[in-house]
């Protein structure tokens, strides 16, 4: 099964083509915007050099988030077109889930639960407890300052073993990774059902229709 996967929710704008458990091709960028410039190009070059095209993708995956407003629409629009165009399933896989299969992966020891701190651009973070198989959720995701994070991360490492993943500043250096697109990739080649990706929000996007700065009704 050969996937190409897709992240513009984080601090990068990264794309993975993936085959069968190997990594054909991939490039990453650090940046916090000019998803929409970066990403099309990156497609195209990942493909070209793994000397392949849209059309030769079973799957095609993106990670929704939260993230980025603007990164996350771009990320998953892209994913719907190459999907559309090729009649193949589009997958979506949020970033907590993402985030907690890549810790799972670098593990050197097991944990008894994973805690994914994201970054929200807003001084704040997200974050979620994850069981230790990297996949179920044991508590809701939330928004915390991140001293409220930073003291949480505190009191789970000090009540047992457990894993701190994700790309907020909150996070311990001790603890970084770097998200793998691979696990996106394993993630998106499991699932048999295909619902057309959407982003993953947690607070409303803070652009408002012109007709409610107006207090007028919008058409």
């Amino acid at each position: 099964m050969t996937i190409l996967v897709i992240d513009t929710a984080g601090r990068a704008c990264s794309v993975l083509l993936w085959k069968s458990g190997q990594v054909l091709a991939q490039q990453s960028t650090s940046m916090m915007r000019g998803h929409a410039e970066a990403l099309a190009p990156m497609v195209a070059s990942v493909f070209a050099s793994a000397g392949m095209t849209a059309r030769d993708c079973d799957k095609f995956a993106v990670t929704t988030g939260p993230g980025s407003f603007t990164g996350l629409r771009v990320g998953v629009s892209m994913v719907r077109a190459l999907a559309m165009a090729t009649e193949r399933p589009a997958i979506g896989v949020n970033s907590f889930q993402a985030w907690a299969a890549t810790a799972v992966a670098r593990a050197l020891e097991p944990a008894d639960r994973i805690l994914v701190a994201l970054d929200s651009r807003r001084g704040t973070a997200f974050s979620q407890m994850i069981a230790a198989d990297g996949k179920t959720a044991i508590a809701d995701a939330a928004e915390y300052a991140l001293h409220e994070l930073e003291q949480q991360i505190q009191e789970a490492q000090k009540k047992g073993d457990i894993m701190v993943c994700g790309d907020s500043s909150a996070i311990p250096d001790h603890a970084a990774l770097t998200l793998d697109l691979a696990c996106v990739a394993v993630i998106a080649s499991e699932q048999v059902d295909a619902v057309s990706p959407r982003p993953f929000y947690l607070r409303p996007p803070d652009a408002k229709p012109m007709a409610a700065h107006l207090g007028r009704p919008s058409a």
